[in-house]
């Protein structure tokens, strides 16, 4: 009877003693990953109590991310981990190509831009999502899959097919190609006639989505989302436009009265507020004059928003002008061939045409002018003929008019899709006062140096801008990238 007693208790012992070696052996092989022991219990300072060993555990401040744990037994450590996000960021061979959600903040958001620039170019694009958070990994794929249309020819545009009535979403996709996504393994298609990839912000969240007027999908297809306070996007202030019952102009600033701004500030039909995080209330005008804020600073502002979606940018041909639509106003940034740049804040919806704005003096009859009535004289530039300090520009006019054109012209640089006149580095340059008419074949051709005015242009998108004279100065221009 006390053998088989003995037996027993030897039974449940081995018994105990495999059990705790498989509690153990969990235990140090999570450790050793990084991971939180399963069988230890936890006490009030975080740290972990199992039979026999110890486990430490030191969190990233104010989160529940691991930066170190080890495991300790009869006062001697056995296993551990660290966790460096800092160096984690800076390993060029792999992290920098993955999105990083870490201590609620997105990493190398950058790589967002890049995604978003590439699907719409219809550049192949992947992106993966790296969420530490909570464990997920996503990985994204874009594809542009040409239609029937792109692989025409430029001699063959009598055969492209114009969409019909009666087509299907297969027809779209066949005729006009179509972006194919697959995510964690999972394949959509999306034709490129509806279909754009686009950033938007709701309810403070970002989601990077197919946006389109597909009638037969319910549900917007979201690419990846985060939270809009985990990015980068700052916003110190709030703008609220006040509805006035007249429909007039006012001016808030003239070109050069805050910040040396070469343009000049108005509203239309309203009045502006600005309401720091402090909910401190001021004018327009008066957080101009007590520099809390700058000119400068709304259309930076606008231009944010524009990129994460919180507002929509209408871009027009006379020359590059800008709308910002908001839900409850519009910012509006003249950014016309002859130089108007002014900055408009007016009601919601377009107003690049409002009437108020057509009418108003500050719009000079330059500006009038180039809205379209100029179609049949156009400005381009002569094949093989550019460099960096000049190129041949070529006039062709067929508007049968008495048109003269000078030497005068002047190169705006894109900055941050912006016009802007490059600045002469030299300021006792003058242009002959010569006026030239154009040829029986209808083009006139001028040898235009600007290496004395602007020197050697560095690489970048530019714009040559020209006049002609018929009552007024009417302006045209030709864009080129200097590689």
């Amino acid at each position: 009877m006390k053998k088989k007693i003995f037996i027993i208790i030897g039974i449940i012992i081995i018994l105990l003693i495999v059990i705790y070696g498989i509690i153990f052996f969990v235990d140090y092989n999570n450790v050793s990953n990084g991971k939180l022991p399963v069988f230890a219990i936890k006490s009030d300072t975080k740290n972990y109590h199992g039979l026999g060993y110890n486990v430490n555990v030191k969190y990233y401040k104010d989160t529940n991310n691991i930066e170190k744990i080890d495991m300790s037994a009869f006062g001697k450590t056995i296993a551990g981990a660290i966790f460096n996000y800092d160096e984690m960021n800076n390993n060029t061979d792999n992290d920098n190509d993955i999105i990083i959600i870490v201590d609620e903040k997105i990493q190398n958001e950058n790589l967002l831009d890049i995604f978003l620039k590439n699907s719409n170019n219809k550049d192949p694009s992947t992106l993966q999502v790296n969420n530490i958070s909570n464990g997920n990994t996503e990985t994204i794929t874009l594809e542009y899959v040409p239609g029937e249309n792109d692989t025409l020819s430029d001699d063959t545009t009598a055969n492209y097919v114009l969409p019909d009535k009666d087509w299907t979403y297969e027809d779209y996709q066949k005729y006009c190609g179509y972006y194919k996504m697959t995510k964690n393994d999972k394949e959509e298609k999306f034709d490129t006639w509806h279909w754009q990839v686009k950033r938007v912000t709701n309810e403070n969240i970002v989601k990077v989505i197919f946006d389109g007027e597909m009638f037969d999908l319910i549900d917007i297809p979201v690419i990846f989302e985060y939270n809009l306070d985990s990015s980068l996007y700052e916003k110190t202030y709030d703008l609220t436009y006040h509805g006035r019952k007249d429909m007039g102009i006012k001016q808030i600033a003239k070109t050069n009265q805050f910040d040396n701004i070469n343009y000049g500030l108005y509203t239309l039909a309203g009045d502006v507020t600005i309401t720091l995080e402090q909910d401190m209330v001021y004018s327009l005008e008066d957080a101009l004059n007590q520099k809390i804020i700058s000119i400068q600073s709304i259309l930076d502002q606008a231009k944010l928003d524009e990129k994460y979606g919180i507002c929509e940018m209408g871009y027009y041909q006379d020359g590059g002008s800008i709308e910002y639509r908001y839900k409850d106003y519009t910012v509006l940034k003249f950014n016309a061939l002859d130089g108007n740049k002014d900055l408009i804040i007016g009601m919601p919806g377009s107003i690049i045409n409002n009437e108020q704005l057509q009418n108003e003096s500050y719009k000079d009859t330059e500006e009038k002018n180039i809205q379209g009535r100029y179609s049949q004289i156009s400005l381009s530039i002569k094949d093989n003929t550019l460099t960096k300090a000049g190129a041949t520009i070529i006039i062709s006019d067929i508007s049968e008019q008495e048109n003269t054109y000078g030497e005068w012209f002047r190169i705006d640089k894109k900055t941050n899709g912006f016009w802007e006149e490059l600045r002469p580095i030299n300021d006792n340059y003058v242009f002959k006062d010569i006026a030239f008419k154009i040829g029986e074949n209808h083009q006139l051709e001028m040898n235009t140096d600007w290496s004395e005015l602007y020197g050697e242009l560095e690489p970048g998108e530019y714009r040559l801008v020209k006049d002609f004279y018929n009552n007024s100065h009417i302006y045209l221009a030709v864009e080129f990238t200097i590689e």
